[in-house]
């Protein structure tokens, strides 16, 4: 596993299974060595709950791992498939999952299913009775290597196989294959913890047709109120790969679907332009032309989802009025939300309507891999267009992330993007977008570069408001990117690093760095200010570009640094900036320690 999902798999084991794990035998006087232990003996826990179902509580009672336990960490009972699951864990990042292993769980596994307890532990002992009822009523006995290394080898492969097809214990009931549930497993099901909820439901469509064609798709009449039900029951999920989410009932378009929701509800069809939902499939269940039920797998709506949030809230408000009449025309296709058809579809449903191409952010995978990512870290990434409070400092923006990890490449056009139209830096498939949310992108970086950002921003707005002269105010105001871009290359280790920037101690080191640099922000702006206004100004690339260069050279320390006259006299050709010369810089910039 990538070290930065090792370390968010950790928190979670952490956080949710350890502390639940049944009592460790011989625990030493080393509190740290004991959490390590039960960090490690977590992984066999994670496991069942998530694959077999079982309840955290089950799921960690599950565990024998312990010392003595002979290569067997788990043993679970899955009831309803009549299956024993026997689970060996290594939670490590380096080393694969040895022959020395397979052989110790492989010894644990022949004498267990002999019933000999002789040598096992006591986790292992206390549980001799629902063990023993286990292996009398089980149909299938399933061995599982969960590890965070990648897939088992041949020698350990081959050590469970010979063990498992062995005719001398006289055991035919082992599947015939190992679960290996390898490091690459373990990303994907902890990507899941915070997956939005599958929504399958029932919904009567009324005047409906099929429509013709090589994709599976109708077109019908629904009664509002059964769409505003999904909403009232999964939320945010019922438009999880919609490019918005539910708007604040205060826009415009929101206060207009309400009053002919409260008028006139009867006609509400002739003015609305529909829904849109894909699902995995839809099929109809009885009925008649007319009208008839369709059992609807993995609904998500993607267009429409002003219409049915506001319909929601005024069936939950005291004194709303009923919609029981109100009908809106609805289109359903089957089509995986998440591949290019599907995608296809909510962008074109959707470039009709109001929409930046900033919201198409919303299509990108990436997106909702930090967005789970972030979730285990205590954050919501709101990446979907929708109506947020803005003193939750436990939501992060899409668009405030990439503000934030806009400043950190030594790009000296990027605070020129932010500054002209913030949308830019938000544009899929173009510069500077795909070079910021990158796979490599981990949830810490995009916690820590928001962390930094959030300060930077506020102290210069504080700027803003203690400036003397007009003048110097629209400076502080204007050039805030030219600030951040410079500043946060200084705190470029803390946001790689794993634990979170604290406040404080951001203020307490950065503060009078940043007062510094703000003086010479203004030292390098004030000249230019006789003819050229603050605003404009920070949007000139030439101008910001040199702006930015003096104050990194001096921020930096780096006046009578030899390296950099020869790299300011070579000539830029065909490059879009100096990228040997703000490269240099940006390396350069001394870090700001001890933010964590």
């Amino acid at each position: 596993m990538e070290t930065a999902q090792l370390t968010l798999l950790k928190n979670h084991l952490s956080e949710v299974y350890a502390g639940n794990l049944p009592p460790l035998l011989l625990p030493s006087p080393d509190a740290a060595q004991n959490d390590q232990k039960n960090l490690a003996r977590s992984l066999s826990a994670f496991f069942v709950h998530h694959h077999c179902g079982a309840s955290i509580a089950d799921a960690c009672a599950s565990v024998v791992d312990d010392f003595g336990d002979l290569g067997i960490d788990a043993i679970y009972y899955q009831t309803d498939l009549k299956t024993l699951f026997l689970i060996q864990s290594k939670l490590k990042k380096s080393d694969e999952f040895s022959q020395e292993e397979a052989n110790n769980f492989c010894q644990g596994i022949r004498k267990l299913v002999a019933m000999d307890y002789s040598g096992f532990n006591q986790n292992v002992i206390d549980r001799q009775t629902e063990i023993d009822n286990a292996l009398d009523e089980c149909e299938h006995i399933q061995l599982v290597v969960a590890h965070t290394g990648q897939a088992l080898g041949q020698y350990p492969k081959q050590a469970l196989a010979d063990t498992t097809s062995d005719p001398a214990h006289g055991e035919d009931r082992f599947a015939p294959d190992v679960i290996d549930f390898a490091g690459a497993d373990i990303t994907a099901t902890l990507r899941s913890v915070n997956a939005h909820e599958r929504i399958d439901c029932r919904l009567t469509l009324t005047d409906w047709s099929k429509l013709t064609g090589t994709r599976t798709a109708y077109i019908g009449m629904a009664k509002l109120s059964e769409l505003a039900n999904l909403h009232l029951q999964y939320g945010r999920a019922l438009y999880a790969r919609n490019i918005r989410s539910s708007l604040s009932h205060k826009t415009d378009v929101n206060r207009a679907i309400d009053a002919s929701l409260q008028t006139n509800p009867a006609d509400f069809e002739f003015f609305n332009n529909g829904v849109t939902a894909l699902c995995s499939s839809v099929q109809g269940r009885g009925g008649n032309r007319a009208s008839k039920s369709f059992k609807i797998e993995k609904l998500s709506i993607v267009n429409g989802a002003q219409t049915v949030a506001t319909a929601a809230r005024r069936m939950s408000a005291a004194d709303a009025s009923s919609i029981a009449n109100a009908r809106v025309l609805i289109t359903v296709i089957a089509a995986d939300t998440e591949n290019a058809f599907g995608q296809s579809v909510t962008r074109a449903r959707n470039h009709q309507n109001d929409v930046g191409k900033a919201d198409f952010i919303a299509l990108d995978g990436e997106q909702e891999r930090l967005r789970s990512e972030l979730a285990l870290l205590g954050y919501r990434y709101a990446y979907q267009a929708e109506a947020l409070d803005p003193a939750d400092r436990t939501i992060i923006r899409a668009e405030e992330a990439a503000f934030a990890l806009a400043m950190l490449p030594p790009d000296p056009r990027l605070p020129v993007m932010a500054k002209r139209n913030a949308a830019s830096l938000q544009k899929v498939g173009h510069y500077p977008y795909s070079d910021i949310f990158t796979p490599a992108l981990t949830a810490f970086a995009v916690r820590n570069a928001v962390l930094a950002f959030r300060y930077l921003a506020t102290r210069m707005s504080e700027e803003v408001a203690g400036a003397t002269t007009e003048m110097e105010r629209l400076t502080y105001r204007h050039g805030a990117y030219a600030v951040a871009f410079v500043m946060m290359k200084r705190m470029r280790d803390a946001i790689a690093g794993v634990p979170p920037l604290d406040s404080q101690k951001i203020a307490a080191a950065v503060g009078a760095e940043l007062d510094t640099l703000r003086q010479q922000l203004w030292s390098e702006t004030q000249p230019l200010t006789a003819t050229r206004n603050p605003r404009n100004l920070f949007k000139t690339q030439a101008d910001v570009s040199a702006i930015i260069r003096s104050m990194m050279t001096a921020h930096y320390g780096l006046q009578n640094n030899p390296a950099l006259p020869p790299l300011l006299a070579l000539p830029i050709g065909n490059d879009a900036y100096p990228l040997r010369l703000f490269g240099f810089l940006a390396t350069q910039a001394p870090q700001i320690g001890d933010l964590a």
